[in-house]
């Protein structure tokens, strides 16, 4: 599941949580067709394994521009089935490394 992210005065961690907030409350509206539901519900359940499992402190440490220093578009890349989680920035991807001591399983 790719999800698209901007990166603006907050971390990479902050963005996805809001973005996962916003997905919440549009998923809930009455005005929303089932086909919008799936497609957000599919981005919910990956934003949610991402900031459950996601090494967040690893990632601000290394990775500056996902700090919230400088606004940035990144291109999240989450398998849930796979276990796996990438971020896309302009000119590299960035393997995100799992939280210590958690279970990879969704």
């Amino acid at each position: 599941m790719e999800i698209p992210i901007t990166i603006d005065k907050h971390c990479i961690e902050t963005e996805a949580g809001r973005l996962y907030e916003k997905l919440l409350g549009r998923y809930f509206r009455k005005t929303v067709s089932d086909r919008e539901k799936k497609i957000c519900e599919n981005q919910i359940e990956a934003l949610l394994f991402f900031l459950e499992h996601a090494d967040f402190g690893s990632l601000r440490h290394q990775h500056t521009e996902l700090n919230g220093t400088m606004k940035t578009q990144v291109l999240l890349d989450i398998d849930t089935a796979g276990k796996s989680m990438a971020i896309r920035v302009p000119g590299k991807e960035i393997f995100v490394p799992f939280r210590a001591g958690h279970d990879t399983e969704p």
